[in-house]
């Protein structure tokens, strides 16, 4: 709820639902709806579910499309939104009124076993927090995400070229936003660190390798989609040990001199990401 007066509606899309929980979430909807219309005539909740996995992206663009409001807030399904999160978008609305996408706080929990510490460690949720690093990102993650609605922007859609599960499409959806206002340039995306959600470990904290490899997949056709915002870059420190270290020393024949300077590479590059990462995953990757 808000604590100023704003128009709420709820759009609920569930995916690929057994029988039993899609009479739930329909029953569920029904009460709240009749109790809100004995009350204000706000805050309705709105269900649409698809009888197949049709994957995220199709079903962002269902609530997306549906709905007619100024702004959208995408939450994953299995976020805790603050209490206060309507109210600190709002704000951020007004402190910002030109601005298209808002980009909330996505807190992750305390480490608790050695994959979620190496989750921590890595800086893999880097992303999920940048709203308390930066004031304008360059994109935020749809678990917790706020745009303006699809009617000033009608072309601007999640793509079904991206995972189903997810992976790219969030950071293809923002820059869709950055190309539709060319002339807000990093105005476009806005930080909101108040508007917060608190989000669990992956797989309950095991292992989630099919997950992150989701990631991956989907962030390297960001590549294709939007070649001009790609750069060239040194290589990195497994680039240097596999690719141009090998070929050199076999060229060359000094095969000790090799193992040394990749040894030295790895040393180096690891100091130095370690200091970074133990020191950014304390401070920003709550997120």
């Amino acid at each position: 709820r808000a604590t100023i007066p704003i128009y709420v509606r709820f759009w609920v899309v569930v995916d690929n639902p057994s029988t039993h929980h899609i009479e739930s979430v329909k029953a569920l909807a029904a009460d709240i709806n009749e109790t809100r219309l004995g009350l204000d005539c706000n805050y309705f909740v709105n269900v649409i579910y698809y009888s197949e996995n049709r994957g995220a992206s199709y079903a962002r663009n269902s609530g997306f499309n549906y709905t007619t409001a100024d702004w959208v807030l995408f939450l994953d399904d299995d976020v805790i939104p603050d209490k206060n999160i309507l109210d600190a978008y709002a704000g951020a609305i007004k402190r910002y009124p030109e601005a298209k996408v808002f980009v909330g706080m996505t807190e992750l929990p305390e480490a608790c076993n050695l994959w979620t510490e190496m989750l921590r460690a890595c800086n893999v949720g880097y992303f999920y927090g940048i709203a308390k690093r930066m004031i304008h990102p360059s994109w935020g993650v749809t678990a917790n995400l706020m745009v303006r609605g699809s009617r000033y922007n009608s072309t601007i859609q999640f793509k079904s070229i991206y995972p189903k599960t997810g992976g790219g499409e969030d950071i293809d959806f923002v820059y869709q936003f950055k190309k539709w206002y060319p002339t807000l340039g990093r105005l476009v995306t806005v930080g909101v660190p108040e508007a917060k959600v608190q989000h669990p470990w992956w797989n309950k904290g095991d292992t989630c390798y099919k997950q992150i490899m989701g990631w991956a997949w989907g962030d390297s056709l960001c590549i294709t989609e939007w070649p001009e915002k790609t750069f060239l870059t040194c290589p990195n420190w497994i680039e240097y040990m596999l690719f141009l270290l090998p070929p050199l020393s076999i060229y060359t024949g000094q095969y000790l001199a090799g193992l040394q300077a990749g040894f030295g590479i790895l040393l180096s590059e690891h100091f130095r990401k370690s200091l970074n990462y133990f020191s950014d995953s304390k401070k920003y990757s709550t997120g």
